[in-house]
């Protein structure tokens, strides 16, 4: 009975480890109207379901409200449970994180299409050259590679905290743009086109490399490793196609990259970083 009873228990605990649950933490919105990470956590889920038969189950969680730079110290800290965020590469993230190498969004949030105000609209249909566009000030959210790719390709950046005030702004005039990727700008601009003087131009895209990978903390190397089988798994039988398409496709035709001049900077981030990314990445 006892030699029974031993190999009961040993089989409960084989069975208990091989089917652990690993709990997943993911941004969560900053409002009840904030869908930029919705994309993002279905990716996420994506990968997840792909290695559910060699990784065992898993359940995601959202983190509490988070600003930029609050994410990254979580990820520098590792004070969420398996917290995964999307974000932009650069040396200094990447040094202190893991990451997943492959652009989830397939580049197209490198093809940059800009907020601006009713005012500024028809100043910037007479935009000729990248110069007369340096005349003009970016608004920015704090810490986010564009501000660094944008003041080293020598233009005037100002930095604003809060997501939704960069809307508010560039309405009033405080700033001339606010450039998004092409994949962003449709639901942004029906979300915000509340504030009355608020528009787009429809004229030029500014574009630069940006390939936007999924990082979580260096500790986190099992889900790391997962994530990337996964999402590239979900590349090679189209479901991540699909699931890109299903988010970003009107926004895309929306813009219209095929009437817009597309002046072409560079991104002094990618430094150090492989060329593997690029074979993913979107081309209009």
């Amino acid at each position: 009975m006892i030699k029974i009873a031993f190999c009961l228990m040993v089989l409960l605990t084989i069975s208990t480890v091989t089917t652990a649950e690993t709990v997943v933490t993911v941004r969560a919105p900053e409002s009840p109207t904030d869908k930029r990470y919705d994309y993002d956590n279905a990716v996420i889920k994506l990968a997840l379901d792909k290695t559910v038969s060699k990784y065992g189950p898993y359940r995601i969680v959202l983190s509490p409200v988070l600003t930029y730079a609050q994410a990254l110290d979580v990820l520098a800290n590792n004070t969420l449970n398996n917290f995964v965020m999307k974000n932009s590469y650069s040396q200094d993230v990447a040094s202190q994180s893991g990451f997943v190498e492959f652009p989830v969004d397939l580049g197209i949030v490198g093809y940059r299409v800009c907020f601006t105000s009713v005012d500024n609209k028809p100043k910037l249909a007479q935009v000729k050259t990248i110069d007369d566009l340096k005349a003009f000030t970016n608004g920015q959210g704090t810490g986010w590679a564009d501000v660094d790719i944008l003041r080293q390709n020598g233009f005037n950046v100002r930095e604003v905290a809060h997501y939704e005030s960069l809307f508010l702004l560039t309405a009033h005039g405080s700033i001339d743009l606010f450039c998004r990727g092409t994949n962003e700008l449709l639901p942004e601009y029906e979300e915000f086109k509340k504030f009355p003087d608020l528009t787009y131009d429809e004229t030029f895209s500014l574009a630069y490399p940006l390939p936007r990978f999924l990082f979580t903390s260096k500790q986190n190397q099992e889900l790391v490793k997962r994530l990337d089988e996964g999402i590239k798994m979900a590349y090679a039988d189209g479901s991540l196609q699909k699931l890109w398409l299903a988010n970003y496709q009107d926004s895309i035709n929306f813009v219209r990259l095929d009437k817009r001049k597309i002046f072409y900077i560079d991104n002094p981030l990618l430094q150090g970083l492989s060329d593997s990314y690029k074979q993913y990445m979107y081309k209009p």
